[in-house]
């Protein structure tokens, strides 16, 4: 306790004798002789303090008003840039939708082209199919009339037989599907076609080669008869 005090009486004495040393001569000597008015003395610092608090918070305000100056200019430019960069994101947004709209667009014009490419190569598989059930070849017509009679010409009458079945088939509802689309021995899209060929009867080509089917069947039974007579 007692080293404490010391330490508090050592500081006063420092303190005072700082405040004794920055004093003026003339006010050390009036102090001294007791000749100081310390309530005058009184007024004149609170007054001197006030003076100098005024200063100071004239000079803060200066200062304070040039930093707030600058820091509403930077809060204006900052609105100006955000205003700017909310603009652009409108537009972008605007484009994306624009962009959104066309892709999908061109989606469905997609799904049309390939809808209409699949039906297109179905029905081109079947009606192929269809034609070289009822087309004659000249090949085999050559080999019926012309050629001898050998295993070129059976072959060629077993396939005169089957267009002819084909053709003159129209009273059953199958004879429409090709054999080999029916009995599922083809692998082709045209097994996976939904496109059934009209019957013979109701096409100009199934109509006109009925006719030569019959002759050239009728020519094939004569060759076939003077062959084994």
């Amino acid at each position: 306790m007692g080293k404490v005090t010391n330490s508090i009486n050592d500081q006063l004495s420092t303190d005072l004798a700082s405040f004794l040393t920055s004093l003026n001569p003339e006010l050390i000597s009036q102090l001294t002789d007791g000749s100081l008015d310390l309530t005058s003395y009184q007024s004149v610092v609170e007054s001197e303090l006030q003076a100098l608090e005024a200063e100071h918070i004239s000079i803060h305000r200066e200062v304070i008003q040039d930093d707030v100056q600058c820091l509403k200019q930077e809060v204006d430019k900052c609105e100006a840039t955000l205003g700017n960069l909310q603009e652009t994101l409108l537009g972008f947004s605007a484009d994306l939708s624009g962009l959104s709209g066309d892709i999908q667009h061109l989606q469905n014009q997609s799904l049309a082209m390939a809808l209409q490419l699949s039906n297109r190569t179905k029905a081109e598989a079947a009606l192929t199919l269809f034609l070289q059930k009822v087309v004659i070849p000249p090949n085999m017509a050559n080999a019926i009339i012309y050629d001898d009679i050998d295993a070129i010409f059976v072959a060629c009458v077993m396939d005169l037989e089957a267009k002819y079945e084909y053709v003159h088939g129209d009273d059953d509802p199958s004879n429409n599907i090709p054999g080999d689309v029916r009995d599922g021995s083809t692998s082709t899209s045209v097994a996976r076609s939904s496109f059934i060929p009209p019957p013979p009867s109701q096409t100009v080509a199934g109509r006109e080669v009925k006719a030569h089917l019959e002759r050239l069947r009728l020519k094939a039974i004569e060759r076939s008869r003077l062959f084994f007579t």
